[in-house]
């Protein structure tokens, strides 16, 4: 019976493999597009806005971290065409006070299991070497330390970053222009709220 399980999740991680590539393939115009537009329209501070409703960060953000986020302006992710997990993270942000202006990448490449072939087994970072000014020394719990190598022998770093790098592939990214428009409700609702009344 265990056989015929394994196989139907073969299966099912096909399927679902094929639904990936799909919509990669679909959404990366999108993401393109908006991602040209933003860049038009800088004083709208959209990346800042989104990453203020995003509550899913608050145990990896610090406090020093807000006044890096208030500087983002531009934020993306590129997925494999292909529909593996693997992955790459851009930032760019504006000067603050702990570094001048700086353009993060990393990426995540998924390691291949030696007998199954699949992409499984963990993964390794990769991120670009950049130097860059440094003003002030980031705080040890920064989320900006995600930027950095993640080394085989820390698990608990590498389980971290997995958990940031799904929170920022999987639902700010996608997701932006929806978190940003929950800026305007929080500003309607500030302005008419009847608890005040």
């Amino acid at each position: 019976m265990l056989s015929i399980l394994d196989e139907l999740e073969k299966e099912q991680d096909q399927v679902e493999l094929a639904i990936a590539k799909y919509a990669n393939a679909q959404l990366e115009p999108f993401y393109s597009k908006r991602r040209e537009i933003l860049k038009q329209n800088e004083n709208l501070d959209f990346w800042p806005t989104v990453f203020k409703h995003v509550n899913v960060l608050d145990d990896f953000v610090s406090v020093e971290d807000n006044l890096i986020l208030d500087e983002i302006d531009d934020f993306y992710v590129e997925k494999d065409s292909e529909g593996d997990k693997d992955l790459s993270i851009f930032m760019s942000i504006r000067e603050n006070p702990f570094f001048k202006a700086i353009q993060f990448k990393k990426q995540l490449v998924w390691c291949k299991d030696t007998e199954t072939q699949e992409k499984d087994s963990g993964f390794y970072t990769s991120p670009d070497r950049i130097n860059f000014e440094i003003k002030k020394r980031l705080p040890d719990d920064s989320l900006f330390h995600f930027f950095g190598y993640t080394t085989s022998s820390k698990q608990k770093e590498r389980d971290q970053n997995l958990e940031i790098a799904n929170i920022l592939a999987d639902e700010i990214f996608p997701a932006a222009i929806a978190l940003f428009k929950l800026s305007d409700e929080d500003n309607v609702t500030d302005e008419y709220d009847i608890s005040d009344a």
